[in-house]
């Protein structure tokens, strides 16, 4: 038995799109990325989007545009993959590490509160596991400081918070379509920003800091160089792959949550014997199956299942080593120490198959073997 960890989904149209696609011209901004748009616009219920090769792009993008000068320190959780760090290091700004909600793994208010100075000037949430934030309480705190909210809502297409899509609830929100997320296209993001005017500056920002938009729009005979920018389009092929699967939304996302929710059920007794916590989901949060995960009591127990599922052919994963206790967070001055609960993730987190290749009855073998596996303990 082989389960993987990863299977990729492949929409009904794929095959038909990208070879459409293939026989086009492949200029940006095509057929496809329009079609994709203006569903994604229906999804989110706004206007303010833009295509970018990665969620990454799309958080270093919201920092480019920010009125921050180097020194300025940003709050992020340490459980997190690097592009935001990155992003700030990128601009001169000093990413500060916070540390987690055990029960969501999410960055929480305490924590933030905690770390905040004279010197912060923006706050970047990660809906982990694409479960939400405490978005009422920390966007209350983020006003009441001036601070601006970005939301990496890189898993997080599909779910919601109180009845709003995640993606949106930052004063800037990026998502991710890399092919390990639930709407993939190998490579690819979503930029969200609220304001207006942050939000024109992010067109020539994306646009070699031309002002190409107005030209393709007809409001000038001519584009120029405007401002500083870079370029961050999505590539049609990309976009025509990306269409099959956002078609296909609501088939992907009730496929996998119902998988999450069977774990949910199945597993119950690691927990009630108090082997493993199962992932939680807050009342206001509605999930979109990205992943399921278990926080074993220690790091011995993870690993015995992890090694115990893999001798089956099951691709079981940890995840995150924590920002602050890398390489790199230990050259930003941190020890692995400072921030206990990220640590204990790292060491205890296992995340188990989840995609619409899991069939139900591999599902069942998968807990079938852990619950055996815990009977024995």
């Amino acid at each position: 038995m082989k389960i993987p960890f990863y299977y990729p989904f492949h929409g009904a149209k794929e095959n038909e799109y990208i070879n459409e696609c293939l026989q086009s011209s492949l200029a940006t901004g095509g057929a496809f990325s329009n079609r994709a748009f203006l569903l994604l616009k229906r999804l989110l219920g706004q206007e303010n989007l833009l295509f970018v090769p990665t969620c990454s792009s799309a958080l270093e993008l919201s920092l480019a545009l920010l009125p921050l000068k180097p020194g300025d320190e940003i709050l992020l959780p340490s459980f997190n993959f690097p592009s935001a760090a990155n992003a700030a290091l990128q601009k001169g700004l000093i990413p500060i590490f916070c540390d987690i909600n055990p029960r969501t793994q999410n960055i929480c208010l305490s924590e933030i509160e905690k770390r905040i100075t004279a010197k912060t000037k923006a706050l970047i949430t990660v809906d982990y596991a694409g479960i939400a934030c405490d978005y009422d309480s920390i966007r209350d705190f983020a006003r009441e400081r001036s601070l601006f909210l970005i939301e990496d809502a890189a898993q997080s297409l599909g779910s919601y918070y109180k009845k709003e899509p995640l993606g949106i609830q930052g004063d800037f929100s990026g998502i991710s379509f890399h092919n390990s997320k639930n709407i993939a296209c190998g490579e690819g993001g979503l930029f969200f920003c609220k304001n207006k005017d942050f939000y024109a500056l992010a067109q020539i920002y994306q646009m070699h800091g031309t002002n190409r938009q107005d030209f393709f729009k007809g409001l000038c005979d001519y584009y120029t160089w405007q401002l500083p920018g870079s370029s961050l389009p999505l590539n049609e092929l990309s976009c025509a792959l990306l269409l099959s699967q956002l078609e296909e939304i609501s088939t992907i996302t009730a496929y996998r949550r119902e998988r999450l929710f069977a774990y949910l059920n199945l597993l119950k007794p690691l927990e009630e014997k108090g082997l493993a916590a199962q992932m939680q989901i807050p009342d206001y949060c509605t999930p979109n199956g990205h992943l399921y995960y278990l926080r074993f009591s220690s790091h011995s127990l993870m690993e015995k299942a992890k090694n115990l599922l893999y001798s089956k052919g099951i691709d079981a994963r940890t995840h995150y080593v924590p920002l602050h206790a890398s390489p790199m967070g230990r050259r930003l001055g941190y020890e692995p120490k400072n921030l206990p609960e990220s640590l204990k993730a790292y060491e205890t987190l296992l995340r188990l198959p989840l995609h619409t290749g899991l069939t139900k009855e591999e599902q069942e073998k998968i807990c079938e073997i852990l619950l055996n596996w815990g009977r024995r303990l």
